[in-house]
């Protein structure tokens, strides 16, 4: 198993479009927490007031929105860019236990994505309130101290991993960048919103789709109409990733390559 993660190590750092797609996340997670603030100091300005005012979810918005889906095309490439190429077959001949060269890939691509986020985070609140604090009264910005600052600092790395984890799964059973690409943002950009706007039965179906769930443990809230609380629901959307990607190794194992 070590051989085959530091194999997949060496795949990942000589390839240039993880390095650019990496810069990629952190300047939309960070930089969109610049504006942010930005946005919110001028506007105190305008209101003759120091400081601007900053959530740690307002400093979060642009890694939620931006950054996490460049994570998911990550994951997706890890898998779907050696069958683009035509080199899937040569990995699995030189380890034909596919299981193992999945987990290898899962867990590396998962830590990866994992750091890179605490990082997007820290980064995130730090520029955020180095921008909005005013001179004189910052009370109206979070600091990293903050009940809310710190439980994110854990939730989002948990959310990144777990993303990762079922785009590998949807990545092995499509196979194909654009067709995995496309599925995954449109399920986390706005399908469950669209199903849930879709008469009865989609308000029924919603409660139990897996981003509706995460973001209620997320924002603490439970999910309307749902008989979990906010709690349950992060259980019911790991179950959710967890079959998904267990399916999709269960088909990478049966199918020819």
């Amino acid at each position: 198993m070590l051989n085959q993660i530091k194999a997949e190590w060496t795949k990942l750092v000589t390839t240039k479009a993880v390095w650019w797609t990496t810069f990629i996340f952190l300047l939309l997670s960070i930089g969109m927490s610049a504006i942010a603030a930005l946005s919110a100091k001028l506007g105190a300005r305008d209101a003759g007031v120091d400081a601007g005012f900053l959530t740690p979810d307002m400093a979060l918005n642009g890694l939620f929105a931006l950054g996490l889906p460049v994570l998911m095309i990550q994951a997706a490439m890890v898998f779907t860019s050696e069958y683009r190429h035509n080199i899937a077959s040569m990995t699995f001949s030189a380890n034909p236990h596919r299981t193992q060269v999945i987990v290898a890939k899962w867990l590396l691509y998962g830590v990866i994505a994992t750091v890179l986020t605490f990082v997007a985070v820290i980064g995130a609140y730090w520029v955020g309130i180095q921008i909005a604090s005013g001179a004189a009264d910052s009370s109206m910005v979070f600091s990293f101290s903050d009940d809310t600052a710190r439980r994110l600092m854990w939730v989002y790395p948990l959310y990144a991993f777990t993303l990762v984890t079922l785009t590998i799964g949807v990545a092995l059973l499509i196979r194909q960048t654009a067709g995995v690409v496309s599925l995954m943002l449109i399920w986390f950009i706005a399908l469950e919103a669209v199903i849930g706007m879709l008469w009865t039965l989609g308000e029924k179906v919603v409660r139990f789709l897996p981003f509706t769930n995460f973001n209620a443990f997320m924002r603490e809230t439970d999910v309307a109409g749902s008989p979990l609380s906010w709690q349950q629901s992060l259980w019911l959307y790991l179950a959710w990733v967890a079959a998904i990607f267990i399916i999709g190794t269960v088909v990478a194992n049966r199918r020819d390559v």
